[in-house]
């Protein structure tokens, strides 16, 4: 934080804000601040630096950036780690086909948070995924059917030598009752993938 009287800078936090407690690093996206008047951060976590061992897409929110509580409104004790209390969104494990380098959070129509990612599905094809915190816990949903695996591996955000390419977007408001998510894919080229905002069920 910059003191304005002083000209200097100094830490905000006593600690530090997320910890891998020496086990793994937390890729982040945000803190930034939503039109709900709080700063929001979501982030996985990678073990190595193998780009296949990203895993557990999670969440949290700060109104001041100095106290921070998880989806439900539970404060956490900082630093958080993997172990804080309902900050995981999706428990995707490493090698889920989750990379940090694609991944984001935005609001809808109604400010709720929509977390967006993708990963492997049952029958190992990667989709992209949507996710929003209602009734008390995060409701995930596939909101492409494409065929395929997206594979990358290897130091950095892996190496694009495997024949697959993958970028999604934010979400964005597409109109009413409906979200849409930008997409570029090496099978089905790029587009929007468009869903219904209270269910994120897929529509186009």
């Amino acid at each position: 934080v910059y003191d304005t009287k002083t000209g200097q800078w100094q830490r905000m936090l006593d600690t530090v804000l997320i910890s891998g407690e020496g086990k793994m690093n937390a890729y982040q996206h945000g803190p930034r601040l939503g039109p709900d008047g709080y700063y929001h951060m979501s982030w996985m976590w990678r073990d190595t630096p193998d780009a296949a061992t990203n895993h557990d897409i999670s969440y949290a929110r700060s109104k001041d950036l100095v106290n921070w509580e998880n989806a439900g409104g539970q404060p956490l004790k900082l630093p958080i780690t993997i172990k804080s209390p309902d900050t995981i969104v999706d428990p995707v494990p490493a090698g889920g086909g989750m990379i940090n380098s694609c991944f984001a959070h935005a609001f809808d129509s109604k400010n709720r948070v929509v977390v967006s990612y993708h990963k492997h599905d049952g029958n190992g094809d990667t989709q992209a995924y949507a996710a929003r915190f209602a009734d008390g816990k995060w409701r995930v949903r596939a909101v492409s059917d494409w065929k395929g695996k997206h594979i990358f591996k290897g130091g950095g955000s892996g190496p694009a030598t495997y024949g697959t390419s993958l970028g999604l977007s934010a979400v964005q408001i597409h109109g009413p009752g409906k979200l849409a998510m930008p997409f570029r894919h090496w099978k089905a080229g790029k587009g929007l993938l468009v869903f219904d905002e209270e269910t994120l069920q897929a529509i186009a």
